[in-house]
This record gives C-alpha cells, structure tokens and sequence, in this order.
C-alpha cells in the first residue's frame, strides 16, 4: 500500500506488496523488492536498490548523493539487501566514482537510529549498528564476525584512513568487531 501523500515517481520500480509511508518521496531510478515497509517522511533517491522485507523507518535519507567534493554528477549507486532494520533518521549516500561508484550494504543488519553510512562503505551481513555510529567514505565492515557491533558512547566514526580500513573512532567510543567477542579497539 502506497500512502495518498507519498509521492512515488512513476518509473521507480517497486514490488506489488511494498508499504510506503506518507510523505515519504521516492525517485525515478529506485527499485525496491517484495516484503519492504518504508515508513513516514522518508527519501529514497538516486539509483537505489533495496531488497526484499526490509523495514524503513520514519526520516531516513537513503540514495543520496555522496558527501564527496569531488562529485561531480556521476551515476553512482546504493545496494541494500533483505532483511535489514533500519531506524528513523538513518543516511546512508550512494557510492562515488573515485571509489568504485557503489555504497554497500549486506543483509540481516540492524541499523539503529541516526546512523551515518557514507559513499562507496561495505557492510556486510549481520552487523548491529547502534544509534549515532558513523562509516565515513570507503570503509568495509565485513560480515559473519561474532559480534560485530558498533556502539554509540558519543558518537562512533570509522574512517577511510587505516590500513584496516575499520578502525579509526573518535575519542570516547568503542568500535568492537572480532571473533567471540575481541575487542580490536577501544578508548574511554
């Protein structure tokens, strides 16, 4: 069911069972699969696509540009997978040309709200982000590590700058991802 007040371009391609939410704008070049629930005051934008039974909610940001400036215009895109929950003012961009032009993200996540994914990110599958955790551009969070989960003491940011490409945090947080439970960073 499609709310009377969300505004859907007609050529987004979106599955006969798909809920949209009202106020929520979704643009032309988004496909979205079976079982998917997008809530309220939502943008989907961008050439995005989202798998099947994810649940969207209330003002999110997803497809949107890169916040690179070295964007100038280019076809870039944003992968989501199924199965993921992602909570209420969550951005995530799509990727960059200097970066592969593809934003990533796996299936089974739990994406907690205020959540920041930038251009050209990998996460992988089954990967719990807690509220206000940031990936800036060009970080890969692989999946199927037990646990991998990034917690919110302040707010959490994972930069493109190691040699990891995981672990760099700002002062206050705890970036945990590891086999039964190894702490690779922390700072308190």
């Amino acid at each position: 069911m499609i709310h009377p007040t969300a505004l859907v371009d007609p050529k987004a391609e979106l599955a006969e069972d798909v809920e949209v939410g009202a106020f929520t704008i979704i643009d032309a070049k988004v496909r979205i699969d079976s079982g998917t629930r997008i809530g309220p005051h939502a943008v989907i934008t961008g050439r995005t696509t989202i798998g099947k039974n994810n649940h969207i909610f209330q003002f999110t940001s997803i497809g949107e540009q890169p916040q690179d400036k070295k964007y100038a215009g280019e076809d870039t895109q944003l992968i989501i997978g199924d199965n993921n929950t992602i909570r209420e003012m969550c951005t995530f961009s799509r990727g960059s040309a200097q970066g592969g032009g593809v934003t990533r993200i796996g299936s089974n996540n739990w994406i907690m709200a205020c959540v920041h994914i930038a251009h050209d990110c990998i996460l992988g599958d089954n990967i719990i982000m807690a509220n206000n955790a940031s990936l800036a551009g060009h970080v890969t969070v692989p999946h199927d590590l037990d646990p991998v989960t990034l917690e919110q003491s302040a707010n959490n940011i994972a930069g493109h700058t190691n040699p990891a490409n995981l672990l760099d945090i700002s002062a206050g947080d705890r970036l945990t991802i590891g086999d039964n439970g190894q702490r690779l960073h922390e700072r308190t």
